[in-house]
């Protein structure tokens, strides 16, 4: 189910993506890579056999920006956590001088994709975007009943 939590962030991300990027048209090269999920056995022998790396960010954008080479996102959503091999990548892109985040939700890396073009999260209502989602997952965390546990 988290994995299913993360394809809707993802998504939703896009989406935004894709409304401002008539307004910031470097944004077209920003890309979902499809590492993670779950696949037949042949499926998943063939890919490795074509390259796919475990723990590659979820989201590259190679365009330099600053200081940076490129932009490395791992995103999660609710209480996912990074597993030991997207630990490293996102360390050996560091080193070479790329920004990289793990981002918690679809707003917190739409607000970081936008800070690194340099612009303003405002630009975009993102900061109010943010306060709607922080608000609305606290709800839904504080609606769950405890399991009875007798």
């Amino acid at each position: 189910m988290a994995k299913q939590h993360e394809l809707i962030e993802q998504k939703t991300l896009f989406e935004f993506l894709a409304m401002i990027e008539g307004h910031e048209p470097l944004l077209q090269y920003i890309f979902h890579v499809p590492n993670g999920g779950h696949r037949h056995p042949a499926v998943a022998a063939q890919l490795k056999a074509a390259g796919v790396k475990r723990g590659v960010p979820d989201i590259l954008f190679p365009i330099p920006f600053g200081e940076y080479t490129g932009l490395a996102i791992e995103l999660k959503a609710g209480l996912n956590r990074t597993t030991k091999e997207q630990v490293v990548w996102l360390d050996v892109l560091e080193q070479y001088k790329w920004k990289t985040k793990v981002c918690y939700g679809w707003v917190d890396a739409a607000i970081l994709i936008v800070e690194y073009i340099g612009k303003s999260p405002e630009r975009y209502n993102l900061l109010i975007a943010k306060d709607a989602y922080v608000r609305q997952h606290t709800t839904k965390k504080a609606q769950k009943k405890p399991r009875n546990t007798n």
